[in-house]
């Protein structure tokens, strides 16, 4: 076939409608048991337990309420529907600003520890866990070291170390 022939198929097209509207959309959420807290290099830390108890309890509030606006979405008059959108965006606005309170405390934190030096913010944010933040950081003997930062304890646990050359 060349450039300039063009072909039409003709399939018949039925277009059904109902009167009854489909079923909401249903989602549940999925819990994920929490890991043992870990062993640690540094000492656990009062005010980052109490920051990550905060930011689990508003999460734990934030999931049921996402929930139910999906679930909602087609049976609310749109006046509640956007309300109740209005409240959740509040509450994950406060959400979010906690959670940016516990890593700035969580980046300072771990600078003060003995080993573990350097904190990257951009791999603490995406490597997030449930539990606890998933950290790399180039610690003082040269080495890249991967671990898990427990929110519970404030504890710090390597999960695996290489060599670096330089800077990392």
């Amino acid at each position: 076939m060349n450039a300039s022939t063009s072909m039409r198929l003709n399939i018949p097209i039925t277009i059904m409608t109902s009167t009854t509207s489909p079923p909401p959309y249903t989602e549940t959420a999925q819990h994920t048991p929490n890991p043992p807290s870990p062993d640690s290099l540094l000492p656990p830390n009062p005010k980052l337990s109490a920051k990550h108890t905060q930011l689990t309890s508003l999460r734990s509030q934030l999931e049921p309420l996402r929930l139910q606006l999906r679930n909602e979405l087609h049976t609310q008059s749109d006046e509640l529907y956007v309300q109740r959108t209005e409240e959740y965006l509040q509450r994950k606005d406060e959400y979010l600003q906690l959670e940016e309170e516990y890593l700035r405390l969580l980046e300072g934190w771990a600078r003060q520890g003995r080993e573990y030096v350097r904190l990257d913010r951009e791999e603490v944010v995406m490597e997030r866990g449930y539990l606890g933040l998933f950290v790399r950081g180039l610690e003082m003997d040269g080495t890249y070291a991967v671990g898990e930062l427990s929110g519970e304890s404030g504890r710090w646990r390597r999960s695996a170390v290489k060599e670096v050359q330089g800077d990392g």
